[in-house]
């Protein structure tokens, strides 16, 4: 534990520890725009597959961007700020993507998008929703101060902080946290099913096959950009070729190198390898991020696995690692929270 507010790395895997049983504070990048003006919520209404127009002022939800074709642009959180304004965040990288996204449609129309110079902090953990009880400064003056947003990653809980850096910086989280390490913040992301722009998310991806229409998706609303194939699949009952997967590998020791003499993996298979289910080794899908357990032998990863197959199963995940063919056993089973 440390100081009140300072944080600190402690020992190694003291923060995924704390992600699951206390509070732990993550270091993320957000990107985040201001939409502003009288049409400010219409507009994003025909823009986001969630209903902009009933987010209270004060509240956020997650909501997706949408190509025509309905495959998936962004993946981002509206906060409905005092006023007809709102906030779009999301992840950090991705901000001039969705500023250029959204300014595509943005036709004689009383709006405007601008890109806000802000920083963001995140704490993740059961103890973590007590942080939104504290705010740094307020929104909505001249110099608006940072916003404190809840968020879910399955079970898990937590906030995040966005706000002018000044803001950010001074944000005091009224309790003793300790800093989680990217590779941490990783483990639980995968482990509670959290897609990710760049890898879970592609210009290919769709909705349905990450898990995702229920957290950001109104069929109550009206016409949006990309609906047509969102209402379709969900009619056919979300039958998509498919889906997003969690896979749990016991111990990476446990893997062999395929016709080769030499020890198993020590590192979890990478982005790409190949997901193998029946005697016959069948592909049947790939993995799009992986991540050792912190303190264990064991990793987590997430992949696409085709619908044919039955979850929970078990599965074996195969890769080249140079000359090299490296193979582990694993078991694939839904996301938490789906």
């Amino acid at each position: 534990m440390t100081e009140r507010g300072t944080g600190s790395a402690a020992s190694a895997g003291s923060g995924y520890e704390a992600m699951l049983a206390g509070c732990a504070r993550v270091e993320l990048a957000r990107d985040v725009l201001e939409v502003s003006g009288p049409d400010a919520g219409t507009f994003l209404q025909g823009q986001c597959s969630q209903d902009v127009l009933a987010i209270p002022e004060g509240a956020c939800a997650d909501a997706l961007l949408l190509a025509p074709d309905g495959r998936i642009d962004a993946l981002v959180r509206v906060t409905h700020q005092p006023g007809p304004v709102y906030l779009v965040d999301v992840e950090g990288g991705y901000g001039e993507q969705v500023r250029q996204r959204l300014q595509r449609f943005l036709i004689r129309t009383a709006a405007r998008v601008t890109p806000l110079p802000w920083a963001s902090v995140g704490f993740r953990g059961p103890e973590a929703i007590e942080v939104g009880t504290v705010r740094a400064g307020g929104p909505g003056s001249d110099e608006p101060g940072a916003v404190v947003l809840p968020v879910h990653w399955g079970s898990m809980v937590g906030v995040d902080v966005l706000g002018p850096p000044a803001h950010v910086a001074s944000f005091d989280p009224g309790a003793a946290v300790v800093v989680a390490t990217p590779a941490e913040v990783e483990a639980v992301r995968i482990a509670s099913g959290i897609p990710r722009m760049g890898a879970e998310i592609t210009d290919r991806s769709i909705p349905a096959e990450l898990g995702l229409v229920a957290r950001t998706v109104s069929f109550t609303k009206g016409c949006y950009l990309g609906q047509e194939l969102v209402a379709r699949i969900d009619a056919r009952g979300s039958n998509v070729p498919k889906r997003l997967v969690v896979l749990r590998i016991d111990t990476l020791a446990g893997g062999r190198a395929v016709a080769s003499g030499t020890s198993g993996a020590s590192s979890p298979p990478p982005p790409g390898a190949v997901i193998k289910t029946g005697t016959a080794g069948e592909e049947r899908g790939v993995v799009t991020s992986s991540q050792p357990v912190p303190g264990t032998s064991s990793a987590v990863a997430l992949g696409l696995l085709h619908r044919r197959v039955t979850t929970p199963a078990p599965v074996v995940v195969e890769w080249r690692d140079g000359e090299v063919v490296r193979s582990v056993p694993a078991r694939a089973t839904d996301l938490p929270d789906a």
